[in-house]
């Protein structure tokens, strides 16, 4: 998980279904995310995916249109959750997706600010690098036998983005409007696109599927 930038309870998937081994780890402390993997290692043999969702705004961006007045360390903070945090999670758990005989895939989450200029400076720019980091390994590690792509949500209404907006109370209504569906994407519709790269797309690497119901179609 990311550092809580917001007030919510942290949920333990194991309190909802039996089969989910939940364990907690800082994805910006290196040893934290290393030994994550290596006890996800020693609980479940082996492991075929890994999917990196952990990252997100910092407040001190938003609605903010002068980088000259963005304190240093909040870019810094912002780089390094978005992109550094990735990078540290695929050099934990890629040594166990190399040994997958299932269609092993590293699946990024990156994010549509990567894709046009709509602000969040160090968030778009990690999330643009992230998606660089993506085709590399998608090249380096295909002859491994380990697939590599990213999803690049739209926005999506959570707990953590609520609580970036609170003060902005038709914020998520205006983007509605700007999608080709004029609504947005949910959590759900990204679990099953993130699902459906991983486990049945199985020529698909090196690619960014972009899930905004069309927020991009219709931006200029």
């Amino acid at each position: 998980h990311a550092p809580a930038q917001h007030p919510q309870r942290e949920m333990n998937p194991a309190q909802t279904h039996t089969h989910f081994h939940h364990l907690s780890a800082d994805i910006t402390d290196t040893e934290s995310v290393h030994a994550a993997a290596a006890r996800v290692i020693e609980m479940t043999g082996g492991i075929d995916h890994v999917i990196q969702i952990a990252g997100g705004t910092l407040p001190p961006e938003v609605d903010q249109d002068d980088i000259c007045a963005i304190d240093h360390h909040v870019l810094a903070s912002s780089v390094t959750l978005n992109l550094i945090a990735p990078m540290t999670v695929a050099q934990a758990f890629l040594p166990a997706l190399r040994s997958s005989r299932e269609h092993a895939s590293l699946t990024f989450t990156s994010s549509v600010n990567a894709l046009s200029g709509i602000g969040l400076f160090a968030y778009s720019a990690a999330k643009a690098g992230l998606i660089a980091l993506m085709r590399d390994l998608a090249v380096a590690e295909g002859p491994r036998g380990v697939r590599v792509n990213a999803i690049a949500p739209g926005t999506v209404v959570t707990p953590a983005t609520e609580y970036l907006w609170s003060e902005h109370s038709d914020h998520f209504q205006r983007m509605a409007d700007t999608t080709a569906l004029a609504q947005l994407a949910t959590p759900e519709d990204l679990a099953d696109d993130c699902s459906g790269v991983d486990l049945d797309l199985h020529a698909v690497t090196g690619q960014t599927l972009v899930v905004d119901a069309g927020q991009t179609a219709r931006w200029r």
